[in-house]
């Protein structure tokens, strides 16, 4: 009996198993589990996520007909005179085709003057940048990251009978860097409409509704880029 107590007490010598030795199954774990990341990440870039990584990211159809590439905005600041770095350099790029045109109002002007706010700030090139094509005797066209399509007659759009015009649309999720589009007390709750109690969410697609900030209200009055404007919206 006092054997036996004597054996319980002396607990047996400590052996390597085959369950902490055998490395097959573990391994053939992470090699399916590295698969499986491999193929979340193929349908992420196939979706949208390749453009932002390779050469070929969208562009809008306005700036495909332009015949722009990549170098015509992707300049070095050394090539372009910016002291800023690339984004100055890609600002400079765009006043280079669009021209001067800053913005009215005097928030936004103060951060561009500190550097925190140009044009791809809002104009988000490759990812959420859309517009309306207005053409004369053809329906008008909708484009986003590189896509466009034809409005159907049910959209209401009039018929546009001035001169081809290109209408830039910024969304909601630019705007809300700074502001918070929702919150009533926020001059950018003017730039989405009105809203519905009970509402869901707010599509970070959705276009402002703001007019041409670039001109005077007074200036623009009776332009035609007025109108377009106004269509566009």
């Amino acid at each position: 009996m006092n054997v036996e107590l004597e054996r319980r007490r002396s607990a047996p010598a400590h052996e390597r198993t085959s369950d902490v030795t055998r490395t097959r199954g573990w391994l053939a774990g992470v090699l399916g589990g590295a698969a499986a990341l491999a193929a979340v990440l193929a349908v992420e870039l196939s979706v949208g996520g390749a453009a932002s990584l390779g050469p070929s990211r969208a562009l809008s159809p306005p700036h495909t007909e332009a015949g722009l590439s990549c170098e015509s905005c992707h300049r070095s600041p050394e090539e372009s005179g910016a002291e800023q770095g690339e984004a100055a350099a890609i600002a400079e790029a765009c006043v280079g085709c669009h021209g001067p045109h800053p913005s009215t109002r005097p928030g936004h002007r103060r951060m561009a003057a500190e550097g925190r706010l140009g044009c791809p700030t809002c104009h988000a090139i490759h990812d959420g940048h859309g517009g309306v094509t207005l053409t004369t005797g053809a329906a008008t066209t909708r484009w986003r990251d590189g896509a466009s399509w034809a409005l159907p007659a049910s959209a209401g759009v009039p018929e546009w009978t001035g001169a081809r015009q290109h209408v830039a649309l910024v969304e909601v999720s630019a705007c809300a860097r700074c502001h918070e589009p929702t919150r009533s007390d926020d001059p950018m709750a003017y730039c989405i409409g009105a809203r519905r109690p009970g509402e869901g969410p707010l599509d970070p697609r959705t276009p402002a509704l703001c007019f041409d900030e670039h001109q005077p209200l007074l200036d623009a009055a009776g332009t035609e880029r007025a109108a377009a404007w106004e269509l566009a919206r």
